[in-house]
Formats: structure tokens, C-alpha cells, sequence
């Protein structure tokens, strides 16, 4: 393990990442609400007006009206999180009653951000020479830039594990030194607790890559049995707060076991489609990746494994032009083979040095990251950036070791994750922008008088909400004369089928794309937030950004 930073340039490092966190991030605090953020402050809300029963009450998010905890399979601490900072943007003035303002709330999550930032340079410190290079690599990587923009629960989740490990790394030090180490247990407890309570994938990460930090704490520490006791202390406590929850939600957890399941019927077609995306997805949405692989083939000794890698971006092709009918694209199956090869190139190039990871540390982030790929592979029900988030600090680490004494691949990461997340982080806002845009086109449009409702999702369906419109219950479709219906083609993407009576008009919207690149898209098989619309975490497109039909009775 390389010995750690001298204090006064580890403070110098981390004030120069705070910094750099704030410069990606302060641009984008006013984006739009995206994606699942819909859901998850319809949630939010809830608490807000009944902190008891934060998922009892129906919300149409997928077309037809249905009981929140149905759909919703994760657990609530974060969305409480959301409406405390509400109320205290309300109790300072900073934000209204009912308004939920995406400055006011991206501000609060911009804390998460840097905290996971910050957790990731101590424990890199701890097991390379470039703690600063490694946080850098996380930060600015689409995987990270991208979801921390969000209001979504997954950067507070990743700041939870990161939390839970360094403690316990610190405990472990504390321990075999024979120094007090109550602090660092009941910080790792505290952090364990809001990880399990964020999101449920922590029940699987957070056991495995801890468990070699935890019994090595016991085995080299001076008291074993006083070390084991805290630890059991210390395991109970978000043992007890998740039991806490399953009684208090009716067995909720274990319903979430059963979500979208029916998708994994054919487990070899299931693997097909999802094992080459998720190599492109960890290629191109890390971005790091893309400079080792180019760097690995002028290396005699790493070139081998970047062939390995080529081969199965080109079996990553075979596949894609097999399950997948979107339109061919020589550009989009040539980014396809590179992201996908630089994605198993990077896993082969951490595979070949796992045999020289010697402290319980390296071992530790070696488990998250070997259980963290195959949650992406496999456990999740798609591959998406928020699941590529959950291997991203990990493999930063890898990076960084990877590139000591190596200049050129330092750099190259560097600029590879920089520019490929301001890319995506880019495309990701214009696409989040169309919600609140497109929500005052029709209210400024609509004919006076006229019922307008829409058939829609994520963001427009937030903006589509608070223009005082309802989502169609797609169940009972009902519609009369002087009826409008706003309905996009991509953003209803995960509605239920549906059929409305014949329209008396039919206008046509076409928003045009800003960007010639596309992170969800079926027709160049771009799917950011859900690989079911393809295998490329990005892609280029010079089509409309959005489509919507408004049909008038």
C-alpha cells in the first residue's frame, strides 16, 4: 500500500476538488427535474404532508394510477431528506410552499456530491499514490457528473458506502495500534444505516466489500475479542434499521426482490443483451477506460488484454445487430466496439493485478467492484448511468494505479472522463430541458377552455403537473369534445400500452436537437437511463430531440 500524502498537500488536493466539483456542478443547478426525479419528489411531497405514510397514496407514473409502494422499490431515507431541505428552504425564504425549486434542491444534493468526493480521496490515499487523480477520475466521469445533477438517490447512496468503508478502514488502523476506535465504529454503523436505507443494492454491496475490512479489524487488532464485540455493535445498528423499516412497510423490501422479474425469463437472452451493455456502459460512462485501452495496446505486456478486449467489443457488436432493430449506423457500431472493448479491457487489465492486492483495503474495493459489475449485469433490471455510479469509485481507484508512473495515461484518463462527461452532462440538461419548455408551449397554446391532459413521463411529466395538467389514466382514456392530449413519443417510453379514440386534429411538435448526440434515443440505440432503448450509454444522432403529438376532440 502506498504511504499517504503528507497533511499539508492532502489539504491542498482536497480544496483543489471541492473546488473542482463546484466548477462541473454550479452550471447545472438549475437543470430541470429529469427522470426518476419526478417520482421522487412526488414522494418527497407526500412526506411533506404525511410523514408517517411516506408511500401510501396513488400516483400515475407509468399510465394507470396505482399505490406508490408498488412501483416505488427502494427506501425512503433520502426522499425524507429532500422534504426537510424543502421546509428549510421555506423556513429561510430560499424556496415556497409547493414550489421545489431545482436550484434550492440541487444545491442540497451538491453537498452529497462532495462528500462522496472527498471519501473517495481518503481512501485512495490509502491505496495509491494519486489519491487526487483517483477523485478527479470519479468526479468528473459521466457515470458521476451526470446522477449528481439529479435528485435522484444514488449519489447519497454512494456517499454512504464510501462513508461506511473509510470508517471501517479507520477502525481496522485504530484497532491494530491498540487506539480508541469507538468513533470509527459508530461512524461506520451511522454510515452503513443510511446507505441500507437509501437504496437497496447497499444490502449487497456494502456486506461484501466491507467483510474484508471487518475481519481483518478483529484478526490484527490487539483486543480481538474487544474488536469483534464493536463490530457487532457496530453491524447491528443498520441490521436494526432496516428490520425497523421491513415491519414498519408491510414486507416492502421483499416485494422489491420481484420487480420487473418477468424481464429475466430467458436468462441467456437476458445475459446477451445485458453483458455487452454493460461493458459499454462501464467503457464509455467511467470514460477513463478508453485511455487505458488505447494506452494497454502499445504496451507489450498489456497488449494481449487489449486484443481480449477488442474481441469482445466486436462480439458486442455481433450481439447488438442480433437482439437489437434499431437502424444501422456505421458511426454508432464503431463507438459501440470501442466502448465495449475498452470496458473489458479495463476489467482484464484489474483482473491480471488482482493477485497483488495485499491490505484488506485493496481486497475491499477489489469485491465492490468484482459484485458491483455484476449488479450492473446482471441484478439490475436495465443498465443505466446510476448503476454504472455504483462500480465508479472502485474502479477510479483501479485507474489511479494503473497510472502511476505512467504520465501520459494519467493524463489521457484524465481528459478522456472530463470530456466525455461534459458531453453527456451537456446532452443530458437538453434533454431535461424539454419537459418545462414543452409544459409551457401547450399551456400558452392550448385553445381557452380546453381539458388539457397528457400521456407522459420523468421530467414532463413533473412540469405537466405543476402546469395544472393530469396524466391520463390510460385504463379509462376517456376523452369529449374540446378534450387535448399532449403526447411524446420518447417520454411515454415506459407507459402502459393505450389507444384513444380517433382525434379531430393532430398537430405535430418536432423539437430539434442542440447537440448532434443522443442519450435517450431508440433510433441510434442510445439508452442512458435504461438500456431496453439499446446498448450505447450515448450515441450520435442529428435527429429531432422529441417528437410530441397534440390531439384536439
Amino acid at each position: 500500500m502506498s504511504p499517504p500524502a503528507s497533511a499539508a498537500r492532502a489539504r491542498r488536493e482536497r480544496a483543489w476538488l471541492a473546488a473542482l466539483q463546484i466548477a462541473l456542478l454550479a452550471p447545472f443547478l438549475d437543470k430541470p427535474f429529469h427522470v426518476d426525479d419526478a417520482f421522487f419528489l412526488a414522494i418527497a411531497e407526500q412526506i411533506a404532508r404525511d410523514p408517517l405514510h411516506p408511500f401510501d397514496f396513488a400516483y400515475n407514473w407509468t399510465g394507470v394510477p396505482d399505490l406508490v409502494a408498488h412501483e416505488m422499490k427502494n427506501p425512503p431515507l433520502v426522499f425524507y431528506a429532500q422534504a426537510l431541505w424543502h421546509e428549510l428552504g421555506i423556513a429561510i425564504g430560499v424556496d415556497a410552499r409547493g414550489a421545489w425549486s431545482e436550484r434550492w434542491l440541487h444545491a442540497g444534493f451538491l453537498a452529497f456530491a462532495l462528500a462522496a468526493g472527498q471519501a473517495t480521496y481518503a481512501l485512495a490515499s490509502r491505496a495509491t499514490r494519486a489519491p487526487l487523480l483517483a477523485s478527479a477520475l470519479l468526479v468528473a466521469s459521466p457515470s458521476f457528473w451526470v446522477p449528481a445533477t439529479s435528485a435522484m438517490i444514488d449519489v447519497p447512496l454512494v456517499a454512504a458506502l464510501l462513508a461506511a468503508l473509510l470508517a471501517l478502514e479507520r477502525a481496522r488502523a485504530a484497532e491494530r495500534e491498540g487506539r480508541p476506535a469507538r468513533g470509527a465504529w459508530a461512524a461506520a454503523a451511522a454510515a452503513a444505516t443510511a446507505a441500507v436505507l437509501s437504496k437497496y443494492a447497499a444490502l449487497v454491496l456494502l456486506p461484501a466489500a466491507s467483510l474484508p475490512l471487518a475481519l481483518a479489524a478483529v484478526r490484527e487488532a490487539r483486543a480481538p475479542r474487544d474488536a469483534a464485540r464493536r463490530l457487532a455493535i457496530a453491524a447491528s445498528a443498520p441490521a436494526l434499521a432496516f428490520a425497523a423499516w421491513w415491519a414498519a412497510s408491510g414486507g416492502h423490501p421483499l416485494a422489491a426482490l420481484a420487480y420487473r422479474s418477468t424481464e429475466r425469463g430467458d436468462a441467456l437472452v437476458w445475459l446477451a443483451a445485458h453483458g455487452p451493455a454493460a461493458l459499454a456502459f462501464c467503457g464509455g460512462l467511467l470514460g477513463f477506460p478508453v485511455a487505458a485501452q488505447v494506452a494497454a495496446l502499445a504496451r507489450p505486456d498489456e497488449r494481449g488484454l487489449a486484443l481480449v478486449g477488442a474481441g469482445a467489443g466486436v462480439a458486442a457488436l455481433a450481439i447488438r445487430h442480433a437482439l437489437f432493430a434499431f437502424p444501422f449506423s456505421a458511426v454508432n457500431d464503431a463507438l459501440l466496439v470501442v466502448l465495449a472493448a475498452s470496458g473489458a479491457t479495463f476489467a482484464l487489465l484489474v483482473a491480471a493485478r488482482a493477485r497483488a492486492a495485499r491490505t484488506p483495503l485493496e481486497r475491499a474495493l477489489l469485491v465492490w467492484l468484482a459484485v458491483g459489475f455484476a449488479f450492473v449485469a446482471v441484478g439490475n433490471w436495465t443498465v443505466n448511468a446510476r448503476s454504472v455510479l455504483l462500480v465508479a469509485p472502485p474502479a477510479a481507484i483501479f485507474a489511479a494505479r494503473l497510472a502511476e508512473g505512467r504520465a501520459r495515461l494519467a493524463r489521457g484518463a484524465l481528459a478522456a472522463a472530463f470530456a466525455l462527461g461534459l458531453v453527456v452532462a451537456l446532452a443530458d440538461a437538453d434533454l431535461a430541458a424539454f419537459g418545462p419548455a414543452e409544459a409551457t408551449r401547450i399551456a400558452r397554446e392550448a385553445p381557452p377552455g380546453a381539458r388539457v391532459r397528457f400521456v407522459g413521463h420523468w421530467g414532463f411529466q413533473r412540469y405537466m403537473e405543476r402546469a395544472g395538467f393530469a396524466h391520463v389514466d390510460l385504463a379509462h382514456a376517456d376523452v369529449r369534445p374540446g378534450d387535448v392530449v399532449a403526447v411524446p413519443r420518447m417520454h411515454r417510453i415506459a407507459s402502459v400500452p393505450f389507444e384513444l379514440p380517433a382525434p379531430r386534429a393532430r398537430e405535430v411538435h418536432v423539437v430539434e436537437r442542440r447537440l448532434p448526440v443522443a442519450v435517450m434515443d431508440g433510433e441510434s440505440g442510445a439508452g442512458l437511463h435504461g438500456s431496453f432503448l439499446g446498448p450505447l450509454p450515448f450515441a450520435y444522432a442529428t435527429g429531432p430531440l422529441e417528437v410530441v403529438d397534440v390531439l384536439a376532440w
